[in-house]
């Protein structure tokens, strides 16, 4: 299914458990967004596409969130 240039996500392995995902919300809430953001992305604990779903988002598989330069977006 295409949608803005990619296709939607649907692995199990692209998303968090529902236990990782409340974890989370909890931590957010907890510490706030900067603090967050330190120890989920910038840790390297979770990539981008698959935090976005503790979150109900189902991201995109497009470049940026592959970590691809968007010039070479499909």
């Amino acid at each position: 299914m295409s949608l803005l240039g990619g296709v939607i996500c649907a692995t199990e392995e692209d998303a968090v458990t529902t236990e990782e995902a409340r974890k989370l919300r909890d931590l957010l809430r907890r510490v706030g967004e900067a603090r967050f953001i330190e120890e989920t992305l910038h840790a390297g604990a979770f990539t981008a596409k698959k935090l976005l779903t503790a979150f109900g988002v189902r991201p995109v598989c497009s470049s940026a969130l592959l970590g691809r330069p968007l010039e070479e977006s499909d």
